[in-house]
């Protein structure tokens, strides 16, 4: 079975639409937000899975079911978060400090 390695938005523009206007079939990889405590969900077309992880990318909360039209913000310890789809599996997730760059 294959990983998923998370795609980086460290570009203001990807940072700040992330899946906005995607449909769900488009998404390949889980986004990955570094230096990011709180996500939205507004203008996206399909609810998500949001994991906030530790600086040493350990999660440190897992909301399964984050609907549209949302804000979630991740406990203190938040330094990153996680996006995934609701048919994207945590455990699959390859979580490094270095992975893809597709900003």
């Amino acid at each position: 079975m294959n990983g998923l390695v998370p795609e980086r938005a460290t570009r203001f523009t990807k940072r700040l639409r992330g899946w906005m206007f995607k449909d769900v079939g488009d998404i390949d990889a889980p986004l990955l937000f570094p230096n990011c405590k709180a996500v939205h969900t507004f203008y996206m077309r399909f609810p998500i899975q949001v994991v906030f992880l530790d600086d040493k990318y350990q999660v440190v909360a897992h909301h399964r079911w984050v609907d549209v039209n949302q804000v979630v913000s991740g406990p203190p310890s938040t330094v990153h978060t996680l996006e995934l789809t609701l048919g994207q599996d945590l455990e699959r997730v390859q979580l490094v400090k270095e992975v893809s760059n597709h900003a």
